[in-house]
């Protein structure tokens, strides 16, 4: 029989449980309130499902200590300081981001560059020493009297609270970080994914094909109204990407988008945008750095969910063809300039892998205004890129520079001397930045660097707005970047039509007078104008956000593995004015996002079992005049045994009283013709080819063209839908020859001259 406990030894026991308790949930808490502080905020009725969140991670993490204090009292109180490090590390993670940290940020760990320049430059050393060591002397004291039993009863106590918190509705008007601790939400997330399973996905080792089968509309599309001339050749690049700029620091560019939300400006940037001409509804696609370079250097998306990033993949296996080396092979001195590590995500692998000459980071720079683990100041930095501007300069042969700025990075290189006024720190380094950038433009101008080049000034990432009022408006401002071109004659001009990191790289081609040579990047030119809208994809993987703007405006925000999904009518088609009105997703348009997001990455793992080769670079061909006309030459391949090729053409025509006839050619290295159709297609059809060739022995080249030739009419413009070339080598190939899958025109067929053998 068991003797009853005194009511002094019960006290004690529960005082002793309290105060484990105290010593878990103290670092939460403490950081909750200094998060809200940082942020501006309030208390509001969500936070305390916060606080309750918080209570049940503690209540667990209690549990776990009181079982380890039964062998060592010792190693359970130590246990706490990691504990109170990761409650730290998602602090700074909301600190910065606005988002909870997650399981998968805990591998940057491991990189020597962010435990230098990050984790070890904390934003509250003194808030971070009293946490490390009240929690483990506070824990010290309460597990003297830990047993299995009480234990069992936090146990038990936490799993009510989860249950309770289960019943808890997410508010959409109020950040996750608010709402639910960080483990917690790691663990919510689990449990609905295994809940209510995605469907099974498709593995896609081709990303590009695999998102222009379903949007057509991201290839290369030059089909627009230049609003400058273009086709300048020889022309000079220089491409300045400012670290973790948002257009809604910029006065001018938010006014255009009836967005004036920022408590942060940029006035010299601003007068930038004023002068000449700026992109006002311009789009990142994620966050982080290589997200946003790899978009814009290689004319692609980038992974849009979770996965290997593209500029890791692309460093490791060198699948992309991006815009440094097609500069390079048409004659240009291509370089990369950046103020950080270049070690860190790759760079110094990547940027040599896709065509610069010569990349320079961090150890290139000598002097310093301030220096962190991260790189040099902003100052500095461009001070030390006048000499590399003029050395290219004085060249004979045409050059592309990029440079990245580190400075606006946390925990943000700054003299300690500058605008000791502004706080936080991160609004005083984007003054500097702002200065530099203005001074450096400047002395271009003093050198006459100006005359001859043109000048892009963009962002890798947006940091976005923390002061705004709704969750909704601070996800869409963390993909609000901006765009600035100066060219070598004065004019201003901006541009309220939405555009992306992905267009820039055709841009610059298209600029130069090397639009030909795009044909397989993404994106429309910067420098048109453009009669139809078309469908931009972006993602916020540190909010578990995709999101997509559609043709007609509307702007759709999913979160949560796609399980809150809002969706707006864009306010005059400004994408960034807060003046909205929400209304719930429709679920075609969150299965099309979904499956965009899915085939945005490449499944680990796999082989590249197909590569998609465009057969023509501008999709648009006007057929007029007399004699035979060369659409496209064809991408020339190899086969082997097993391996096929497979060819789609889609092309609409249209001109009135217009009619041609298309000759399309399958053929081997020199004359050697394998097959040969002779199509007549007239105003208002639309021509449907497709067709495979698998070989029986191994063929040195086969490749594809098309003529065209005017029968009757002035003229007939041919759209290309589809105009590929897909080399398969993997998978079951089809029968030997050529096999026809598909030979139509609607709406209705002329009669076609037999094939030719």
């Amino acid at each position: 029989m068991t003797t009853p406990q005194p009511a002094t030894a019960r006290g004690a026991f529960r005082a002793a449980t309290l105060l484990t308790l105290a010593s878990v949930a103290l670092s939460p808490f403490a950081l909750r309130l200094a998060a809200l502080h940082a942020h501006d905020l309030g208390f509001a009725p969500a936070d305390l499902s916060g606080l309750t969140s918080d209570t049940i991670a503690a209540l667990l993490f209690c549990a776990v200590l009181m079982l380890v204090a039964r062998g060592s009292r010792i190693a359970a109180a130590l246990l706490v300081v990691p504990w109170t490090l990761g409650q730290y590390a998602n602090f700074e993670h909301v600190r910065e981001l606005g988002t909870l940290a997650t399981i998968r940020d805990a591998a940057y760990l491991a990189d020597p560059t962010f435990v230098g320049g990050s984790a070890l430059s904390p934003a509250q050393p003194v808030l971070l020493v009293i946490l490390l060591l009240a929690g483990p002397a506070l824990a010290w004291f309460g597990l003297e009297r830990a047993t299995f039993r009480s234990a069992g009863i936090v146990a038990g106590v936490a799993a009510l609270g989860l249950v309770a918190q289960a019943l808890w509705p997410f508010s959409d008007a109020v950040a996750t970080w608010r709402q639910v601790h960080f483990l917690h939400n790691d663990g919510r997330l689990a449990v609905l994914a295994a809940l209510s399973p995605e469907p099974e996905a498709r593995f896609f080792a081709d990303p590009p094909s695999a998102m222009l089968d379903l949007v057509p509309e991201l290839a290369a599309n030059l089909d627009g109204e230049p609003i400058v001339p273009l086709a300048r050749p020889d022309l000079n690049v220089l491409l300045i990407v400012l670290e973790s700029v948002s257009g809604s620091y910029l006065p001018t560019l938010a006014a255009d988008q009836a967005a004036n939300i920022s408590q942060i400006s940029m006035p010299e940037l601003d007068a930038l945008a004023r002068d000449n001409l700026a992109w006002s509804a311009f789009f990142t696609h994620q966050r982080k750095t290589n997200r946003g370079e790899y978009a814009i250097l290689c004319g692609e998306l980038p992974n849009l969910g979770h996965g290997i990033p593209k500029m890791t993949d692309a460093a490791e296996n060198g699948w992309r063809t991006c815009l440094p080396e097609i500069l390079g092979n048409a004659g240009y001195t291509t370089a990369y300039l950046q103020a950080a590590p270049l070690a860190f995500m790759l760079k110094d692998q990547f940027m040599p892998s896709i065509g610069f000459d010569r990349v320079h980071g961090r150890d290139w720079f000598g002097a310093a205004y301030a220096r962190s683990v991260w790189g040099i100041d902003d100052r500095a930095f461009f001070e030390q890129a006048v000499p590399l501007v003029e050395e290219l300069e004085a060249a004979e042969a045409p050059w592309f520079l990029t440079l990245l700025t580190v400075g606006t990075h946390h925990p943000f290189v700054v003299p300690s001397d500058f605008r000791r006024d502004v706080r936080p720190d991160g609004s005083r380094a984007l003054l500097y930045l702002d200065a530099a950038v203005s001074a450096f433009v400047n002395r271009l101008q003093e050198l006459g660097v100006r005359d001859d080049t043109l000048i892009l000034l963009t962002s890798d990432e947006s940091a976005g707005v923390r002061s705004a009022d709704d969750v909704l408006t601070r996800i869409l401002s963390q993909n609000w970047g901006f765009l600035i071109a100066l060219l070598p004659e004065t004019g201003s001009q901006r541009i309220t039509a939405p555009f992306a990191q992905m267009d820039l790289a055709l841009s610059i081609l298209d600029f130069v007078g090397l639009a030909d040579r795009g044909g397989a990047l993404f994106g429309r030119s910067v420098f048109r104008r453009y009669d139809r809208e078309r469908s931009l994809f972006f993602a916020n993987t540190n909010h578990g956000a995709a999101g997509s703007l559609s043709a007609d405006g509307r702007v759709l925000v999913c979160t949560d593995g796609f399980r809150r999904c809002r969706a707006f009518q864009a306010p005059g088609g400004r994408p960034f004015d807060p003046a909205r009105r929400v209304e719930p997703a429709r679920n075609d348009e969150v299965d099309a996002l979904r499956q965009l997001v899915r085939r945005s990455v490449r499944t680990p793992g796999t082989e590249r079992a197909s590569r998609n080769l465009p057969l023509l670079s501008d999709p648009v061909f006007v057929a007029e005049g007399p004699g035979d006309q060369l659409i496209h030459g064809g991408q020339f391949v190899s086969l082997e045994p097993g391996n096929w090729i497979e060819v789609e053409l889609h092309i609409e025509a249209s001109g009135p009283g217009a009619r041609v006839e298309i000759e399309h050619i399958l053929r081997l290295t020199g004359a050697d013709q394998l097959s040969t159709w002779r199509i007549p297609l007239a105003d208002g059809q639309t021509l449907h080819l497709q067709y495979t060739y698998a070989p029986q022995e191994p063929i040195d080249e086969v490749g594809a063209r098309s003529i065209v030739r005017l029968l009757e009419g002035e003229r007939l413009r041919l759209d290309f839908g589809r105009s590929r070339m897909t080399l398969h080598s993997a998978g079951e190939p089809p029968a030997p020859g050529i096999q026809v899958q598909r030979r139509e025109i609607t709406p209705q067929q002329p009669r076609a001259a037999p094939d030719a053998p």
